[in-house]
């Protein structure tokens, strides 16, 4: 669709058989405009059709792949039967590793840390630095 809008700067429109006023647009150009947060706001809400699916979109089609694979299960059908083996497998791992890194932060939070001076922050100091034990 890009590159059709550009083409369509660079001739003038079969009806109007004028230039357009604005000037033409390079592929370089379109790409440095993309990569800005206004200009994909804007293409959005002008072009709502070519816009990223949103989070409810694809909660919807994630119910109809997951309706559509219990189909093919009910038919017993072995590959629906080993993807949803492998999409098992891969929840419990996610859920495991998530387990992981909460149990790594809550160990790193229980350090002890009796041994420092916590009675001001780095910024209460005299000269911005931060404090050190209190042995």
């Amino acid at each position: 669709m890009a590159g059709d809008w550009i083409a369509s700067q660079r001739q003038p429109p079969p009806a109007l058989k004028v230039k357009p006023p604005s000037p033409a647009v390079t592929m370089r150009e379109w790409v440095r405009w993309e990569r800005g947060l206004q200009f994909r706001a804007w293409w959005g809400q002008a072009f709502p059709e070519w816009a990223n699916p949103s989070e409810y979109d694809l909660e919807l089609l994630a119910g109809d792949y997951y309706r559509g694979l219990s189909d093919h299960m009910a038919k017993g059908e072995p590959w629906a039967f080993q993807q949803v083996g492998r999409i098992e497998r891969d929840r419990r791992q996610a859920k495991e590793e998530q387990g992981t890194i909460h149990e790594d932060l809550d160990a790193w939070l229980k350090k002890d840390t009796s041994g420092w001076d916590t009675s001001t922050s780095p910024s209460d100091t005299a000269d911005g630095a931060p404090r050190g034990r209190s042995d």
